[in-house]
């Protein structure tokens, strides 16, 4: 394969990964949204336990973690 080709798939799927990677955080985002109210009223209206904190370690990692990615990448 010569040097060409090679240039062009990787762009092309550095290209399909950031598209991948915005897609999947706008439906993060739009998830987190829709389920904020939910969210206020139920875990953040309630006392702390392990629960509690691995649901807001999850929750909110799992976001910033996919923003990193979609920023670095």
């Amino acid at each position: 394969m010569d040097p060409g080709t090679s240039l062009r798939l990787f762009t092309s799927s550095l290209i399909k990964t950031r598209y991948s990677t915005f897609s999947a955080l706008s439906f993060v985002l739009y998830d987190h949204v829709l389920t904020l109210d939910a969210e206020k009223s139920f875990v953040w209206n309630s006392p702390w336990s392990l629960g509690k904190v691995l649901f807001i370690f999850n929750r909110h990692f799992g976001l910033l973690a996919l923003m990193f990615n979609a920023v670095s990448a």
